[in-house]
């Protein structure tokens, strides 16, 4: 048996292809009477006639699928950029293709970019929404770049020439150490993300912010209080237990990630100490998990998935209007949220 085409449906409904095209693509609103398409809905539902997505993104240009680039699959707080880009695109009827790179920095040497392209051009994807963080982004400046709708996350505030999503990581890192300076502590460490100076630029604001702040409230800025290792549970674990073998140990710590935030404890903890009694502990992000957490997480709320929701929101823009005057930058400021794991230092 052949496949159905839109000209059989509109034969058997006495309209024209045009007329079933329209309703397919839900314009049908002001050009048809209500009976029309409704005996159309019905012919398509009684035959289960599926469009050929082929034949459509040949005709249209479009494939309606879309490539997300995340440096970390695994961290949760991509998941959920994710999930915001996934429900923006999906009453769209778009798809969502993942790349993960695994915060390799030697990703766009291994030409994945590259690949990229060449899927677009193929006409296998519409556009592209590039999770920026640790990610150089050089090679999407190339001239043959321009044409594909590109998206990017990041949180370097020197890139130009794209539509950007950021999120004001300085000012996020500033309010956390103030807090903490403003219960009374004095010997605040920070514990930071990615060491690789051609990874994450958000490492260096968040310990642009720690400093800038202490700076600002005349406290000492002791070298021996930052350590700087990665996002996971595991750095945080590692790096804590490193200051609590100084000779003068901190009473709080504004941690550069959720996920380490809790390995930090995790070391508190084990040292036969209390948080936030003896250590009080800030993380960064706010991800699901620092709510249930016990202590719960005072941290530095990021509207995550409203970021991935403005990213597709962009990205759709472009796809549909793909040659605009000026680029956007879109930046979403941090907000602190106290829970559990601050107080006040003791006395003495």
């Amino acid at each position: 048996m052949s496949r159905m085409t839109i000209k059989d449906i509109a034969q058997i409904a006495k309209v024209s292809p045009g007329t079933v095209s329209r309703v397919l693509n839900n314009k049908a609103r002001g050009h048809m009477k209500l009976e029309t398409k409704k005996r159309i809905l019905e012919i398509i539902k009684e035959l289960n006639y599926k469009p050929n997505l082929a034949a459509r993104t040949l005709r249209k240009r479009q494939s309606k699928i879309v490539m997300v680039f995340v440096p970390d699959i695994l961290n949760p707080f991509f998941t959920m950029v994710i999930r915001g880009i996934e429900n923006a695109f999906m009453p769209k009827e778009y798809s969502l293709i993942l790349f993960d790179a695994n915060w390799d920095v030697r990703c766009n040497e291994k030409g994945y970019l590259k690949k990229l392209q060449k899927r677009h051009m193929s006409g296998l994807i519409d556009g592209i929404i590039v999770g920026g963080f640790g990610i150089d982004v050089k090679p999407l400046l190339d001239p043959q770049w321009k044409h594909i709708p590109t998206v990017l996350i990041t949180n370097d505030f020197n890139v130009e020439g794209f539509d950007i999503i950021m999120s004001d990581d300085y000012h996020g890192a500033y309010e956390a150490v103030q807090h903490l300076v403003e219960l009374g502590h004095r010997r605040i460490a920070h514990i930071g993300g990615l060491k690789h100076p051609k990874l994450t630029r958000g490492t260096e604001e968040r310990r642009r912010g720690y400093c800038d702040c202490l700076r600002n409230f005349k406290i000492e800025n002791r070298e021996e209080y930052i350590v700087e290792d990665n996002y996971w549970m595991e750095d945080g674990y590692k790096a804590m237990n490193k200051l609590l073998r100084l000779k003068e140990s901190p009473t709080a710590v504004f941690v550069a990630s959720d996920f380490a935030a809790f390995g930090t404890i995790r070391a508190i903890v084990e040292a036969g100490l209390n948080v936030p009694e003896d250590i009080s502990v800030v993380g960064f992000d706010d991800i699901v998990l620092s709510r249930l957490f016990v202590p719960s997480l005072t941290t530095v709320s990021q509207p995550i998935y409203k970021i991935g929701a403005k990213a597709a929101s962009l990205l759709f823009k472009r796809i549909n209007s793909p040659n605009p005057k000026k680029k956007e930058k879109v930046i979403f400021r941090p907000r602190l949220t106290i829970r559990e794991s601050t107080t006040r230092p003791k006395k003495g």
